[in-house]
């Protein structure tokens, strides 16, 4: 038992020594580069060929910046799906990778962008992809920060299924992180009971029939300790109760939902010139997932509550529209 114990031992002192031994010989991501993605960090508008909004986060590692978003192809009026990677290329000093795919009405496309930084503001590279159907891309790209917070995409040299396309330029912009005084702003406005009229364009189990008109109310109030909001809302047969509170790493205030009928709700909800933007995720009881997105504007006696909501992507001209009233503070 002695001989086997001193083994082990001796065996976790060895591979300790290698894991120790690579890591400290593993070449560091340049700074070039780290301050290059540092400036895509955050929550992005985009507008042009692409629109809508996107963020980047470092992934746990540091290592790379993960992208999400929701968007529509406007020449298309198509709404897409998106997941992409920035990284270095891990050989040169200077080297920028970005992979991207992408979900649409049409299927899946797929791309990569292979790019050099001229300097911490500007990247420029080739980028080849795959588009829904088997079509063949290419274009050159160039990334330009002409502020901490805008940049330009532009593609030049684009060609598709072997036919050369106009350039693109598309204008991104940063969306500032909300703050607590922000989520104190909400809270005030919000509190108090509001109540609407809204006829189902669908079965809600739990809550009505497609075609019914339901009488709805809000009722938010603040938690003991000021720090959360609490609602509770009738939508006809059915009760949703609500938990908002503000998260400074995510620089947003988070929701969470139940529902009458067993249903869990995350919202995440910001706000932009003025509005509120809401994005949904809910889960039902068998476990399908469904999004939606909102935006939320108080009207200006604070005595309304605009409530507009749709389909991540959607045209927001297609989007229904809740009016609330504030019936008391």
């Amino acid at each position: 038992m002695k001989r086997l114990l001193f083994a082990v031992v001796v065996v976790g002192v060895v591979f300790g020594g290698v894991s120790f031994a690579q890591e400290n010989d593993a070449p560091q991501m340049p700074e070039k580069v780290r301050k290059f993605l540092n400036r895509m960090n955050g929550t992005w508008n985009r507008d042009g060929e692409l629109v809508g909004t996107f963020e980047h986060n470092w992934d746990h590692g540091d290592s790379a910046l993960v992208g999400t978003g929701n968007m529509i192809v406007k020449e298309l009026a198509m709404p897409i799906k998106f997941t992409h990677l920035y990284y270095w290329d891990g050989l040169s000093d200077n080297g920028v990778i970005n992979t991207w795919s992408t979900s649409t009405s049409k299927g899946f496309a797929n791309g990569i962008t292979r790019g050099k930084l001229l300097s911490e503001a500007i990247m420029v590279g080739e980028t080849t992809s795959v588009r829904h159907g088997g079509t063949k891309v290419s274009s050159n790209v160039r990334i330009e920060f002409v502020s901490p917070d805008r940049y330009t995409w532009k593609e030049t040299n684009l060609i598709v299924a072997g036919v050369k396309e106009p350039d693109t330029t598309d204008v991104i912009t940063r969306v500032k992180p909300t703050t607590r005084a922000d989520f104190e702003e909400f809270c005030r406005l919000a509190e108090g009971r509001w109540m609407t009229e809204t006829t189902l364009t669908e079965d809600w189990p739990g809550f009505g029939k497609k075609g019914e008109t339901l009488n709805c109310y809000l009722q938010f109030t603040r938690s003991a300790n000021g720090n959360a909001l609490l609602g509770e809302h009738s939508f006809g047969k059915g009760w949703i109760n609500e938990f908002k509170f503000y998260d400074p790493v995510a620089g947003a205030v988070i929701s969470t939902r139940t529902m009458s009928d067993g249903s869990i709700g995350y919202l995440r909800e910001r706000k932009s010139r003025g509005e509120w933007l809401a994005e949904c995720t809910e889960i039902s009881p068998a476990g399908t997932k469904s999004e939606w997105e909102a935006v939320l504007i108080f009207g200006e006696t604070k005595k309304t509550w605009i409530h507009q909501m749709g389909s991540p992507g959607e045209d927001k001209d297609k989007w229904g529209e809740d009016v609330w009233h504030r019936l008391s503070k």
